[in-house]
């Protein structure tokens, strides 16, 4: 957000669109601006017309802007007048590595707590035990208690 090209006027500001829709737009800024960047950047968005609220908030890096119309053609002002540089957003990783190594770093974590005398498999086993014996307790056998135990059972034929 500082002028770079001499010129008196801030360089645009990436973001990734987060929410559009008529009359709202929610945008992520990539870089957190100080305070006064802030107030500056709020100051150049409110200072175009058909803008009526304008927020920017430093900490989360988020500029919402409030207008009458819809939202692309705002958008499409906004860059035009060089406030802002859309940047596609960054690609989710996959859920399933991040799962496999939540569970792998879980499973040290209870290894290492427990001298290797549990492991995941093993505590929820236990757990669905527990539960269980909870159902049981509370006279629900046939539903929660059986398939919390037929759970528990699996898991724990698995381990061998």
């Amino acid at each position: 957000m500082t002028d770079h090209g001499g010129d008196g006027r801030a360089d645009p500001v990436r973001v990734v669109p987060v929410h559009s829709m008529a009359g709202r737009l929610r945008l992520k800024m990539l870089e957190r601006p100080s305070q006064a960047d802030a107030e500056a950047l709020a100051d150049r968005l409110s200072a175009l017309g058909g803008i009526g609220k304008v927020t920017v908030r430093p900490r989360t890096g988020s500029i919402i802007v409030g207008f009458e119309g819809p939202a692309e053609p705002m958008l499409a002002r906004l860059k035009e007048a060089g406030l802002v540089r859309l940047v596609k957003p960054p690609k989710s990783p996959p859920v399933k590595p991040l799962l496999q190594m939540g569970m792998l770093k879980l499973d040290m974590d209870i290894r290492r707590r427990t001298d290797d005398v549990l492991d995941f498999h093993t505590a929820v086993a236990l757990l669905l035990l527990a539960a269980a014996l909870f159902q049981i307790t509370q006279g629900r056998l046939v539903g929660p208690a059986s398939t919390l135990l037929m759970s528990a059972l699996a898991l724990m034929e698995r381990q061998r």
